[in-house]
């Protein structure tokens, strides 16, 4: 099943990021964009990158006219500017294609709890797609489709009542989680420059010493990183902004 997959990378320290396209590379699984069993780019009616900082505040961004046709490889969208949120970050990319009628609801709780089957002829979908449902009474928004035939399949919403005629477009839907270190970085370099500056003697070498530590903390955050090891990418950013605090460094100056 065609699955978007994103790559991300910091162009300009703090400022400036790059988000990467590599669906388009076929490696062979048959998991990819156009003439490869995948997506046909040219059926898109929609695509959206929402970037969610730290503090949960988001930015949808519409991708869709930078979406070449046909994708046979990787490609990259505009650079976004004025990102300096340090920390995990969250990614949502959503693409849609052609709307399709659906017909019918039933009650499908019998088969697996509390989900509801759409009836919808030649829908064309695989387990794993997303669809999004307008017009209906009670079952608008967006659901995981896990296909029973070509005519149907089920969503997990618990039943309330055959609204008949709706509609369901399509969604390809992933989720990438970069954890981003940027300022803590600037702030460790700016240590170390500020070294340069300083007069020998016992207040040089501390804080000497606090920039190495505050380094050694930073390589122990990019080993760590993992998206099931957040708490403890926390607790080393904490440790490193509490380094550049203690000694008045402000990476953003």
């Amino acid at each position: 099943m065609f699955t978007p997959d994103l790559d991300l990378q910091v162009v300009i320290r703090c400022t400036k990021f790059r988000i990467i396209d590599n669906t388009g590379v076929d490696t062979g699984d048959g998991d990819k964009w156009d003439g490869v069993s995948g997506l046909d780019s040219s059926t898109l009616t929609s695509a959206v990158i929402r970037v969610v900082n730290p503090s949960a505040d988001y930015t949808d961004y519409d991708v869709l006219s930078q979406i070449p046709s046909p994708v046979t490889d990787t490609y990259k969208f505009i650079d976004y500017t004025g990102t300096r949120v340090d920390g995990l970050h969250n990614l949502i990319y959503r693409l849609k294609t052609v709307d399709k009628a659906i017909t019918a609801f039933a009650d499908y709780n019998a088969t697996v709890p509390s989900t509801t089957m759409v009836t919808s002829a030649v829908h064309g979908m695989a387990t794993g797609n997303y669809v999004s449902i307008a017009g209906s009474t009670n079952y608008n928004g967006e659901f995981y489709v896990t296909v029973i035939d070509a005519s149907r399949y089920y969503i997990s919403i618990p039943f309330v009542a055959d609204d008949g005629a709706c509609t369901g477009t399509t969604m390809f839907i992933n989720y990438f989680y970069p954890y981003v270190y940027c300022e803590a970085e600037a702030g460790i370099a700016k240590m170390h420059a500020n070294v340069s500056q300083m007069v020998p003697g016992e207040a040089r070498d501390r804080y000497l010493r606090d920039a190495e530590t505050a380094r050694g903390l930073l390589e122990s955050l990019k080993s760590a990183m993992t998206s099931s090891n957040i708490a403890a990418l926390e607790a080393i950013l904490a440790e490193i902004n509490q380094i550049l605090s203690i000694n008045n460094v402000d990476p953003q100056i």
